[in-house]
């Protein structure tokens, strides 16, 4: 079960360990990759990537860094550790995430969605988004174009992602049925699997989409915003590249 929506700690008990030689009842040290019951950790998917953190045992000492997160298979979050101690099935561990790295990753998320909107009112309806990155250093935003942004339509991209952020709009989270998301405007995206009830994000009546990624409480957390390249990456396929925060700041 995914608790990070509310939690970037949890207890846990640990259900499997897979190392390299396949599963175990028991790993020394190495690379290996954890299943628990519950986890704070988000698991890539959607565009953003997954958590890292760690991994604590008895007394909080350290067993392991979790590098990445990933769901190979349906709702199974399954931990890619690298072990510091040994660690086996049954035991009672705290998983931890990078707060900072979420955080960060969380602003370039949110501002996704206020950058999917924002092109759509400068480029036109048709600019809906066609694959994105979310990492905690910057986002990636791949829209239909037949041309180039101006420089001028890039600056006013820009400047309406900056006035979206500093409107401080909150952002609710919602569960509902499909054919309810359809009808309130909610936008899908054609390479997503939703089933019958999805999660939906707004923030306010400026966007509306279906998503199960973690978000900012209101669009003024994310700060700052900078695109830094809008560029072509295949025929009518432009891609930005954007930052966001204390590294937008650094940038400027």
């Amino acid at each position: 079960e995914f608790i990070g929506y509310e939690a970037l700690e949890v207890s846990a008990t640990v259900k499997g360990i897979i190392a390299e030689a396949g599963a175990t009842d028991r790993a020394e040290s190495g690379s290996v990759r954890l299943v628990v019951e519950r986890t704070p950790f988000y698991a890539e998917r959607g565009g953003q990537v997954g958590d890292q953190g760690e991994i604590l045992g008895a007394k909080g000492a350290r067993i392991g860094l979790v590098t990445d997160t990933q769901r190979p298979i349906g709702a199974m979050t399954l931990h890619e550790v690298e072990l510091h101690a040994p660690v086996a099935l049954g035991d009672a561990v705290t998983l931890r995430v990078d707060a900072p790295r979420r955080a960060a990753t969380v602003r370039n998320h949110t501002a996704t969605h206020l950058l999917h909107r924002a092109i759509r009112i400068i480029a036109g309806a048709d600019a809906k988004q066609r694959g994105s990155l979310v990492h905690p250093d910057y986002l990636r935003f791949d829209y239909p174009l037949e041309r180039s942004l101006t420089r001028d339509e890039r600056d006013q991209t820009e400047a309406e992602v900056r006035r979206a952020i500093r409107e401080d709009m909150a952002v609710i989270v919602a569960q509902m049925s499909m054919g309810e998301a359809v009808k309130a405007g909610a936008d899908a995206f054609f390479d997503e699997k939703y089933g019958e009830v999805v999660r939906t994000v707004r923030m306010e009546e400026y966007s509306h989409e279906l998503c199960g990624g973690t978000h900012c409480r209101a669009t003024g957390q994310i700060g700052s915003f900078m695109i830094t390249s809008e560029r072509s990456i295949g025929s009518g396929l432009r891609r930005i590249e954007a930052l966001t925060g204390a590294t937008a700041d650094e940038y400027l």
